[in-house]
């Protein structure tokens, strides 16, 4: 091809490179599981002041862009430290990441500062975490509720987050739609707040017990980010649902994976051509199996989780993050599931404590657009595509029970995605383990900041 150059060549030949290396859609696009490039990886110190600590911390993290810094929730629930994000390292092997270091600003413990107490107030954990204009806005609840009647007191602020030990800490307060709505919080790109009623988006998705309770399937609210941040301690954040999936109209009918469910202790099944397991106490692994009674269900279980949803700038994808089980052999109640887990189970688990996978679902933000204008039903949306996201760092102890992910946040001026693998670390403390963050790229249709702090390793 033969380029002419005018009055300004150099400007001319630029101009063609850069339309070489872009491509750029009229329409925003539909991402696929596909477009996430993983580029990186570090790990997350050990780190215990007395307070809290990183091991076997709820890993709950909200990312600073601007600080190059992160905050995560330790143990207990109601700690949370500030971290550098070190060098990332693209590498497969744990041993060449790099450490967080000592924290920033070391735990400390917020829940005794909240400014508001409510009679009912039994806050016992903490969901997902958000940096929103300077204030780090976290997500509490009860995770036994069977009256529902905590489910109101769901949202703290802690208004400065770069100065933990004397930030003041306003909550209680709720978010409209309880704890079908209060999780995971992030920005709707602006071409789309029109159409979806705010610049906020919140959803959730079964963080603890009692199914009633909970968007069975990754919820959307919008809302406006002034009507939280200036929310009275006790009030209520007005919000615009887009998309549930109450117990009745749950995202997959057959929760249990399996045929008859039955919840009495130890038992899968009252089909008599599905019969249930042997309960032997002196050796919990001799259970009768028949493994065609598991139905083919691998979009939502009993035990799956949502723990991050965010919309893709330049794109019209919902994308959530989360975890399945018993997709391969089914789920038991209160049992003792073979090869590892809980001994026995206090709820619902996989038969097979293997049976265990890091997922991802992608919705059509249409769906959401046409709910809000009154077109479809509040659980009529199924993701395009989904599917199990095989992480590396995932079973560093080689047992076959992946290191699930925790939380996850993105960086929308860097265009990181970053994803925790909660308990994933064994290496550098055998009895408490601590979190791995993983960095992923979107290959989305816009040109790409540079990649800052990258290192690469064959």
């Amino acid at each position: 091809m033969m380029i002419k150059f005018k009055k300004f060549p150099w400007l001319t030949f630029l101009g063609f490179l850069l339309s070489s290396c872009y491509s750029f859609s009229s329409e925003p696009v539909l991402l696929k599981k596909s477009d996430l490039q993983y580029v990186g990886a570090f790990r997350v110190s050990t780190t215990n002041n007395g307070v809290g600590r990183t091991g076997f911390s709820k890993s709950r993290i909200a990312v600073s862009s601007d600080t190059n810094t992160f905050f995560m929730v330790g143990r207990p629930f109601s700690t949370i430290a500030e971290f550098k994000i070190p060098e990332i390292v693209n590498s497969k092997k744990i041993e060449d990441l790099a450490f967080t270091g000592a924290p920033v600003q070391e735990f400390v413990d917020w829940k005794s500062r909240v400014s508001h107490q409510t009679e009912d107030n039994d806050i016992r954990d903490v969901g997902p975490i958000s940096l929103i204009d300077g204030k780090l806005v976290m997500t509490v609840y009860d995770p036994y509720d069977a009256s529902h009647i905590k489910d109101v007191d769901n949202m703290v602020i802690v208004h400065d987050p770069y100065n933990l030990k004397t930030s003041e800490v306003t909550g209680y307060f709720n978010i409209e739609g309880n704890m079908f709505a209060a999780g995971w919080l992030s920005p709707i790109p602006i071409n789309l707040r029109s159409d979806l009623g705010g610049d906020y988006l919140t959803g959730s998705a079964r963080f603890a017990s009692i199914n009633s309770r909970w968007s069975l399937g990754p919820s959307a609210y919008s809302f406006n980010k002034s009507n939280l941040l200036n929310v009275a301690p006790g009030g209520v954040v007005q919000t615009t649902k887009l998309q549930r999936y109450p117990l009745n109209k749950r995202l997959w009918w057959q929760l249990p994976n399996a045929n008859n469910w039955n919840y009495s202790g130890g038992h899968r099944f009252t089909d008599p051509n599905c019969p249930s397991w042997k309960i032997d106490h002196d050796t919990p692994a001799n259970y009768n199996w028949k493994q065609e009674c598991v139905l083919e269900n691998d979009l939502w279980t009993e035990v799956s989780r949502a723990s991050y949803g965010t919309i893709i700038p330049g794109s019209k994808t919902y994308l959530t993050l989360g975890r399945i089980g018993g997709v391969r052999k089914g789920l038991a109640y209160k049992i003792f599931p073979i090869n590892g887990g809980p001994q026995p189970s206090s709820g619902e688990y996989p038969y097979d404590a293997t049976d265990w996978d890091n997922y991802i679902w992608l919705f059509d933000v249409q769906d959401m657009i046409d709910h809000k204008n009154g077109l479809t039903e509040e659980h009529d949306a199924m993701p395009y595509e989904y599917g199990k996201l095989a992480l590396p760092f995932e079973d560093l102890d080689g047992n076959g029970q992946p290191a699930l992910i925790a939380s996850a946040d993105y960086d929308e001026k860097n265009n990181r995605l970053y994803i925790v693998l909660g308990h994933a670390d064994p290496l550098t403390n055998h009895y408490e383990p601590t979190p791995i963050v993983l960095v992923y790229e979107l290959l989305i249709n816009r040109p790409k900041p540079p990649i800052l702090h990258i290192k690469q390793i064959e």
